[in-house]
């Protein structure tokens, strides 16, 4: 049929439905003065109170301490295989450099393991794996701003019996 776009202020009623304010409406059925529409594409009106489609290039605005934009990604993966039994070693490391925030990791290995992250050799958080948890899995809500030049470096100590292989992936933005 046809798209419409439809300005209207002022709130909604009951008996009075005319109000309500859309973007974008594609006209399913009827004319644009007596029609049937649904939504398509959502909308908003920007600072000068003109009405913008939300898409690619015109993001809904936000407010407050949040960001309009996501931090690209910068994650580091790693394996380490054949860690013996009762010893410690690297997994996967990454030297911060730009404003890295480090997110977390995710770890697993084929044994039961302590996961720590270190930063410069201090450790900061630790995780347990075991046979009803095979898989580390750390996640901060916030993350934590890292100094250029500090290695943040995800450990895996084997706590079994056996050899074992181990996998990490340190999540940054």
């Amino acid at each position: 049929m046809g798209f419409v776009v439809r300005q209207v202020d002022g709130p909604a009623t009951p008996d009075d439905l005319s109000n309500i304010y859309f973007a974008a409406l594609e006209l399913v059925d009827g004319d644009e003065s007596q029609g049937i529409a649904e939504v398509v594409v959502p909308g908003y009106r920007d600072a000068d109170g003109n009405v913008q489609v939300v898409d690619a290039a015109h993001r809904l605005p936000v407010d407050g301490t949040f960001s309009a934009t996501t931090a690209n990604a910068r994650n580091a993966y790693d394996v380490l295989l054949g860690l013996p039994a009762g010893t410690t070693d690297v997994v996967a490391s990454i030297v911060a450099a730009g404003g890295f925030k480090f997110r977390g990791f995710v770890g697993l290995g084929t044994g039961d393991a302590i996961w720590r992250v270190l930063y410069d050799g201090t450790p900061r958080y630790a995780v347990r794996t075991n046979i009803a948890e095979p898989t580390a899995r750390l996640k901060l809500p916030n993350p934590d701003p890292i100094a250029d030049g500090v290695l943040v470096a995800v450990v895996a100590t084997n706590v079994t019996d056996d050899v074992g292989d181990f996998e990490a992936t340190i999540l940054g933005e």
